[in-house]
């Protein structure tokens, strides 16, 4: 085809999300069991916000992680281009794009699952086109009755639907809250047509200015703003009232309260002053500890492995643990894991993480090009049965994962299940901790390295760091031999075999 325009990406984006959207309509993967389902719903949507706020990010950034590289490579084969014949300016176009085009996902899979009987229209003006009802018939509003619709009203009509579709009460009183204060910045009888994009943009982001002090007290909005940062709301507590302000602009917009949505495409950046809090890595006591509790000394049975029993099976739950402990992986590199990425018949034994499954076809998300990288095996991961565990992963499952207890999450967050597990796992042992499901095995084996004298140059080629110099983007990778002497110094402090009830042995551990 001639030289793609931004056009062309565009309507790449288009289909795209067309495919997404129709792939959604599938059946999901929840419990089946009644006292589980609100758990998992409630927990899906919190992945999902979170993935909308990683993927602000990366459009503020410009930088994008492997999932976003996927869906672009995805987008540009629809119209008939190979995304690396392309120029980075439009390589960099396009996963804009595909940015956009994972937000309008995200918004649709909230959608579906809180108010699946309502019209459903993207926050994006781009994909506005895409899965809209058809005309309403002969029944057109009047221009005079869309103008005249005042926010108040418009407000209260969607919160009673709301209402009516049994959401909680502290969603209605947030719901009622986020928009009395929009009402008293734009006035009470302020019309819903007149309201702006700039009026809106001020809005959001004092949104973010709210101060954490006065939550739960009634003052005037003006009032309620910080003005040090310190003082300023969490940035998901603030982009939750955003995406209210959003979905009732478009839910007026479908129901043709309004001519346009006014507030489609105006994204709420985090500001300066987010700090992501880092878990505490394990202390050497708490490692113990862990590895103490039922899963690792004895369980019940493979649906009770938090009671303690005479169960020794070394399984995939516990050869999570044991990977993520000696390479500090990312909970999605672990859970994509197949057992043809491990070369034990080699001098250096390894694991690889690739974008490539077992069909050699780009399958895997991972979050940057640093992320791809080989990975020495530990020796008393061998002695712990690493090779047999993946043997007969191989021989039983041959077309599954090698982590196959864990379910793999939507909207990029392929470590879903595994951080689901861990998360109720650590708090029945009273070892849970903010951000203590998965990462923390990223901040405990950097810790530990750092302990041992390895520079951090060494860890990074080590754990899929990034470095973000120009120097790293020449030459080779690290040789494994390198980076096994990185592994080795991965010492806890105690006998990790022996806390572990010894070497492998078939009869005992499966």
């Amino acid at each position: 085809m001639a030289e793609p325009t931004i056009a062309d990406f565009e309507e790449a984006a288009r289909l795209y999300f067309s495919q997404l959207a129709s792939e959604m309509d599938r059946p999901r993967g929840f419990s089946d069991d009644p006292d589980r389902l609100d758990r998992d719903i409630a927990y899906s949507l919190h992945l999902n916000e979170e993935r909308t706020i990683e993927l602000a990010e990366q459009l503020q950034r410009n930088q994008f992680d492997g999932q976003v590289l996927q869906h672009a490579i995805k987008m540009a084969a629809l119209i008939g281009l190979k995304f690396e014949h392309l120029t980075v300016s439009q390589q960099t176009q396009l996963q804009r794009l595909a940015v956009r085009t994972d937000i309008a996902e995200s918004e649709l899979f909230a959608h579906q699952i809180t108010s699946p009987l309502d019209p459903f229209e993207p926050g994006d003006p781009l994909f506005h086109t895409q899965l809209t009802q058809e005309p309403r018939g002969t029944w057109p509003s009047p221009p005079e009755l869309r103008q005249g619709r005042t926010i108040k009203s418009a407000a209260d009509e969607y919160v009673a639907r709301k209402r009516a579709k049994k959401i909680t009460e502290n969603q209605i009183a947030e719901l009622e809250r986020v928009f009395g204060w929009l009402q008293e910045e734009a006035g009470q009888d302020a019309l819903l047509g007149g309201v702006s994009k700039d009026m809106l943009r001020r809005f959001r982001d004092d949104l973010a200015r709210r101060n954490v002090g006065l939550r739960g007290r009634r003052v005037p909005f003006r009032h309620g703003l910080a003005e040090r940062p310190e003082d300023y709301i969490k940035f998901q507590t603030a982009i939750r009232y955003w995406n209210a302000v959003q979905r009732l602009f478009a839910w007026s917009f479908s129901e043709g309260l309004i001519d346009a949505d006014p507030a489609a495409g105006i994204i709420m950046d985090p500001p300066k002053s987010v700090v992501v809090q880092s878990p505490n890595s394990f202390t050497t006591d708490e490692l113990q500890r862990l590895l103490k509790t039922p899963l690792f000394s004895g369980f019940k049975s493979a649906k009770r492995v938090t009671e303690p029993g005479a169960w020794t099976l070394r399984d995939g739950h516990w050869w999570y643990l044991l990977l993520a402990m000696h390479s500090g992986a990312r909970g999605g590199e672990l859970c994509q894991l197949y057992p043809s990425d491990f070369v034990f018949d080699h001098p250096v034994p390894h694991w690889k993480f690739r974008l490539e499954g077992p069909s050699n076809e780009q399958t895997k998300t991972l979050k940057n090009p640093a992320s791809v990288r080989d990975v020495p095996i530990h020796p008393r991961l061998l002695e712990l049965g690493l090779r047999e565990f993946v043997q007969d992963r191989a021989k039983r499952f041959p077309k599954d994962r090698l982590l196959r207890e864990f379910r793999l999450g939507t909207a990029g967050r392929k470590s879903a299940g595994a951080s689901r597990f861990w998360t109720d796992y650590l708090k029945k042992f009273g070892l849970h901790s903010a951000g203590r499901s998965q990462h923390v095995w990223r901040h405990t084996v950097t810790d530990c390295l750092r302990a041992n004298g390895v520079t951090d140059e060494d860890s990074g080629a080590f754990l899929g760091h990034s470095s973000g110099t120009q120097t790293a983007k020449y030459g080779k990778a690290q040789p494994l031999e390198r980076k096994l002497q990185t592994v080795m110094k991965l010492e806890y402090g105690f006998n990790v075999i022996d806390a572990l009830g010894g070497t492998y042995a078939k009869s005992r551990h499966g």
